[in-house]
């Protein structure tokens, strides 16, 4: 195993260690039993009962000691396997520890501009600091970066200015030690699981303000596309944890000819509701989440590693209210697809060089707010495309439903629509 780089975070480790530890007394205790019917077994006659009167011949008991000793040295072999990964795992620490000699050279100033903006929480950050995240973040040496996003991964998993690739890894590192650590929820802890093994992506996640940006596609090359998705009322983090907030980005890359694109799928802080101060009339907080959205635009584009790509806005429902007040807060997409929309902000307008396309099926329950309100179903900005549900009869409810649930017809025109 010397000389081969990991790539795990401790806490991975750790949780492995334990489940294959437990299945080696598992195996042990296996073992045992089978010497245990074994010996109870043996008579002076040739034929031998064994429990609940099974007769076991002589040869059978043989085989019964040498499959018990095979167990037993499966066992043994599993358990030093272990041991080596974490002797292994923490040597490569301990070797890396000169590296991380720069914790003690790097100035007080970069040391403010990275990790100490950090500690004050988004809430009370300045507007630009994320710039000042980025310039102290460009000036460190590729094995400081990764000794910060191992140790710090709990500073800068949602840190604006930190690229968004080592974002993703840090807040791989963190769900493992969130595991280790153990969460409550069944849905939570398949999710984590699914971070850890690098299925899932997150450039975000805090659960306890429910914040998440799941970022679906690969990170390992610059992508061409960017989108982002913004979900519709009721939107929580349940929804992510079973895949279907992400249906949507997930269908636009699936298949052979899918294009070069990652979605964010963004559902940053408590979402829009039906009542209330955050409900989907609420203009002061629809316009709140459409600065986030704006915010989240600039951040992108500054990346180091996707500044190149061109970037896209998909909203369901109210998320639509959403996007169209990220472009009042100056955000520029070069498509805006709206996925029965909700209403657009009065202060709102197309932006110069922007597409703008309007999907839905059938009737759909969204359609009666144009009688009071502008929306995408009635202006004229918008390429307006009527889907046919595959069923006839269904309600405009359901219909609202399945224009976000990631069909072919949806994938379709919104690949079309990216790529002209």
């Amino acid at each position: 195993m010397t000389g081969v780089r990991l790539g795990m975070a401790p806490g991975e480790v750790e949780v492995i260690d334990a489940r294959v530890r437990s299945a080696v007394d598992r195996m042990l205790s296996v073992a045992s039993t089978v010497e245990s019917v074994a010996d109870r077994s043996v008579d002076p006659v040739g034929w031998l009962l064994g429990p609940g009167s099974i007769v076991i011949a002589p040869f059978s008991i043989a085989s019964a000691h040498f499959a018990a000793a095979g167990t037993r040295a499966a066992a043994s072999a599993a358990g030093e396997l272990i041991a080596r990964l974490v002797g292994e795992v923490q040597s490569q620490r301990d070797v890396s520890a000169p590296s991380r000699s720069f914790l003690t050279s790097m100035t007080a100033s970069m040391w403010a501009g990275l990790l100490g903006i950090a500690a004050g929480g988004s809430s009370s950050r300045p507007a630009e600091a994320w710039r000042q995240v980025s310039a102290v973040w460009a000036r460190l040496a590729p094995v400081q970066r990764a000794a910060i996003v191992q140790d710090f991964p709990e500073r800068i998993a949602g840190l604006d200015g930190v690229p968004i690739v080592a974002r993703v890894e840090a807040n791989r590192v963190l769900a493992a030690r969130r595991l280790a650590d153990g969460v409550s929820s069944s849905a939570e802890r398949e999710f984590l699981v699914s971070v850890v093994r690098g299925d899932t992506q997150l450039m975000l996640y805090e659960p306890e303000h429910e914040r998440i940006i799941e970022v679906v596609g690969a990170v390992d090359r610059p992508p061409e596309h960017i989108v982002t998705y913004v979900p519709g009322t009721g939107a929580e983090l349940a929804d992510l944890y079973d895949g279907s907030t992400q249906r949507v980005a997930r269908s636009l890359i699936d298949g052979e000819h899918a294009p070069d694109l990652v979605t964010l799928v963004y559902l940053d802080g408590p979402w829009i509701t039906w009542v209330g101060e955050r409900s989907n009339t609420a203009a002061s907080f629809l316009s709140d989440r459409g600065a986030a959205v704006a915010h989240l635009s600039e951040v992108v584009a500054a990346d180091p590693d996707w500044s190149g790509a061109k970037q896209h806005i998909v909203s369901h429902s109210a998320g639509t209210t959403v996007a169209a007040y990220a472009e009042v807060h100056g955000a520029r997409y070069q498509t805006f697809t709206s996925l029965a929309g909700s209403w657009l902000p009065s202060e709102w307008s197309a932006r110069e060089g922007s597409r703008y396309l309007y999907l839905q099926y059938g009737i759909d329950a969204i359609d009666a707010l144009a009688l009071v309100s502008s929306t995408p179903f009635e202006s004229s900005v918008f390429e307006r495309t009527f889907l046919v549900p595959d069923d006839l009869s269904s309600d405009p409810a359901a219909n609202h439903s399945l224009v976000a649930s990631g069909t072919d017809e949806v994938k379709g025109a919104i690949v079309a629509h990216i790529s002209k």
